[in-house]
C-alpha cells in the first residue's frame, strides 16, 4: 500500500486492488494482470515525460553554448 502510495496511487486504485483478492486469494491472476496494466502505462508515460524533458534539456544548453559564445565575442578583449 505505502509503495503504490508513493508511487503515486490514489487510494480508489490501491482499494480496487486490494478488493480483487477475494476472500481466499482467487483473485490473485487478476491483481497480477491489474498490476502488469497499470504498471505499463505508467512506465510509457514517464518514458515519454524524460524524452520531452531530454528534448528541452538539448535546446535549453545549445541556447546557452550560443549565448556564451556571443557574449564572449562581443567583449572586449582585456575585460574578459
Amino acid at each position: 500500500i505505502l509503495r503504490a502510495k508513493s508511487l503515486g496511487s490514489p487510494l480508489s486504485e490501491i482499494k480496487h486492488y486490494l478488493d480483487m483478492y477475494g476472500q481466499h486469494g482467487e483473485g490473485r491472476i487478476q491483481q497480477l494482470t491489474y498490476v502488469v496494466e497499470k504498471t505499463d502505462a505508467a512506465i510509457a508515460e514517464l518514458e515519454a515525460k524524460r524524452a520531452q524533458i531530454d528534448a528541452s534539456l538539448a535546446e535549453l544548453r545549445l541556447i546557452n553554448a550560443r549565448s556564451r559564445e556571443s557574449l564572449a565575442s562581443k567583449r572586449p578583449k582585456d575585460a574578459a
